[in-house]
């Protein structure tokens, strides 16, 4: 649980939970300038985003290991970008390495928020079982490139493993 805590501590201060004062609140309300209408629109997103992944995963109160992975996704110009496509992959560092595949479906609901739901499969010592990924990240951009806060929550074979790090990606 005190990871968890510092885990979501590590998050608001990178502003990947928002805090709206008054100012903040006010700004929101104010009526947006030609410049912003047009960052807001469908084309301002990359349609393709690749990024790596280094973090950690918690199996157990007692098991948390080296995680680096990958992702890919397609951003959908439909619905204005809403919704996006792709292709996960992460390795765990346990006695044996711990790997995850599966493809996903990316939710873009506001700013650099998303979502991501993907089925998959676990493959760990030369067996395979079927794992379902929710997570939450935030995509912090600079020019093309991006560094993205990211929590996934894995559930297979009845345990649920939290991982969590920094996803370093390209878009174009």
């Amino acid at each position: 649980m005190k990871k968890l805590k510092y885990i979501i501590g590590i998050l608001v201060l990178t502003g990947f939970f928002p805090v709206f004062g008054e100012e903040a609140q006010e700004e929101a309300k104010a009526e947006p300038s030609a410049k912003e209408e047009k960052s807001h629109d469908h084309h301002a997103f990359h349609s393709n985003h690749l990024a790596v992944f280094l973090g950690a995963t918690t199996f157990s109160k007692d098991e948390t290991k080296f995680t680096a992975g990958a992702d890919y996704e397609y951003r959908l110009s439909a619905m204005h970008g809403l919704l996006g496509l792709g292709l996960i992959a992460d390795f765990a560092f346990r006695e044996h390495v711990q790997s995850i595949f599966g493809g996903g479906l990316f939710i873009h609901p506001a700013g650099g928020l998303k979502i991501l739901l993907a089925p998959g499969a676990e493959i760990h010592d030369g067996h395979a079982i079927f794992l379902f990924r929710g997570g939450i990240a935030y995509d912090i951009h600079a020019g093309s490139l991006s560094i993205t806060p990211t929590i996934n929550f894995d559930y297979a074979n009845h345990h649920l493993a939290y991982v969590y790090g920094l996803g370093i990606g390209v878009g174009f």
